[in-house]
């Protein structure tokens, strides 16, 4: 399955570049000496995706008995 779905985005066109903040997160996640700090600041730094995320959060997906704050530090 993994190596139909490889050889179909292969030979899809090619994708548009992700966002900079998407970049930084995605190199985030895959060096081994991140921590959580290191990814809150660069998901604090772009205002819509902390909201959608937050959004997600606080959904019933991932019901909880506490919402989690929304913090504004400027």
């Amino acid at each position: 399955m993994l190596g139909q779905l490889k050889s179909k985005l292969k030979a899809s066109a090619n994708f548009p570049s992700p966002p900079a903040i998407a970049q930084q997160i995605i190199a985030l996640a895959w060096d081994p000496r991140t921590d959580i700090a290191q990814v809150a600041t660069a998901i604090g730094r772009d205002p819509a995706l902390a909201a959608r995320l937050l959004r997600v959060a606080n959904s019933v997906l991932y019901a909880r008995s506490v919402r989690v704050p929304i913090c504004a530090r400027r």
